[in-house]
């Protein structure tokens, strides 16, 4: 979880001054060979090392983001960064279910699999994956628009050359060259100048939601099954069961609900945001009854409230900051997302 805090930050700040495409490959890359290496520790030292070298490149889910907040319209960014957190939920299902076949085969191999898919997305992203940050690509576009300009101002004093020059043409032709110069020395200037986030109240706030609703969700992966198991004797596999159930869940309303009501609807983030929490703490409350089937019942309540929250504190933030500073207010956020846990 360090290594990754660090990897959000690093990563965030690096995608705006560099752009999304070199940091997203390489967070492939070490994802790929970090995973290639977890399989080959023969120690758990070694393993240790490796996985935290690992999260040192675990910066991706900040760079979709900020790619989702480049290419998508504002009025769709929230409807798609819930469909990211689908699909994450969708690997949560998937990946624990093919790791557990692949185990009965060979423990290692797991991890190979992982670098496999991390390699093949890194081969992808290599030839399909586009620069998307507004900055990077205005800086290209600004050096082909110079490049271009300065071919005509060669040809015209070339043709100077030929042409006979007067007296009153002469000024005339530093007028016209004058201000063409100036808006590339301040694409230069502008170029050494490194973006900073202002901090905002909004951000502060989406902050700490974010905080707070990944601090929620991690404490009831981690705690609620041995409460079940205390308090009614509820076997692992049961809680494991409400699990994948709950998982499935997340799916459906991240992929299809969440949007549905935003988009279609119309209803504002804040609002559904603000729903979705009284809705998880009313499961928080339920799941204390004093039946099993209630409590274990409540935990939707519990992931429906979630399901709704958690995708706010992006979309605000994609939608209120500057571009040139999406990837860095992103990782902040990351970085609050990675303190809870």
């Amino acid at each position: 979880s360090v290594t990754q805090l660090i990897s959000g930050l690093l990563m965030g700040f690096g995608s705006d001054r560099y752009g999304r495409k070199p940091f997203l490959l390489l967070s492939l890359f070490g994802s790929c060979f970090g995973s290639l290496m977890q399989g080959w520790s023969k120690t758990m030292w070694w393993l240790i090392i490796w996985r935290s070298f690992t999260g040192l490149f675990a910066g991706s889910l900040i760079l979709v983001q900020a790619v989702i907040a480049d290419v998508v319209p504002t009025e769709e960014r929230n409807t798609y960064l819930s469909r990211l957190d689908g699909v994450g939920s969708a690997a949560f299902i998937i990946g624990p279910a093919i790791g557990g076949i692949l185990c009965q085969v060979n423990n290692h191999l797991p991890l190979f699999v992982a670098g496999g898919v991390s390699g093949l997305a890194l081969v992808f992203a290599l030839f399909f994956l586009k620069e998307s940050s507004p900055e990077i690509l205005a800086k290209r576009a600004a050096k082909v628009k110079g490049e271009s300009t300065s071919e005509p101002t060669a040809d015209a004093s070339k043709a100077s050359e030929v042409t006979v020059e007067t007296k009153e043409e002469t000024p005339k032709e530093a007028k016209e060259e004058t201000p063409k110069e100036t808006p590339k020395e301040l694409t230069k200037e502008e170029a050494k100048e490194k973006p900073k986030v202002h901090l905002t109240l909004t951000m502060v706030l989406c902050f700490i939601f974010e905080f707070c609703i990944r601090w929620d969700i991690n404490i009831f992966n981690s705690r609620y099954g041995i409460y079940l198991q205390e308090r009614f004797n509820t076997p692992s596999k049961s809680f494991s069961a409400l699990l994948v159930a709950g998982s499935v869940w997340n799916l459906f309303e991240q992929l299809v609900l969440y949007p549905f009501i935003v988009s279609k609807l119309g209803v504002p983030i804040p609002w559904i945001s603000f729903i979705g929490m009284l809705i998880n703490a009313a499961g928080l409350v339920l799941m204390t009854a004093k039946t099993q089937v209630v409590a274990m019942g409540a935990a939707f309540l519990f992931w429906i409230g979630y399901c709704f929250g958690s995708p706010s504190s992006a979309s605000i933030l994609s939608t209120t900051s500057r571009p040139e500073v999406q990837g860095q207010v992103l990782a902040y956020n990351n970085a609050a997302y990675q303190t809870a846990l």
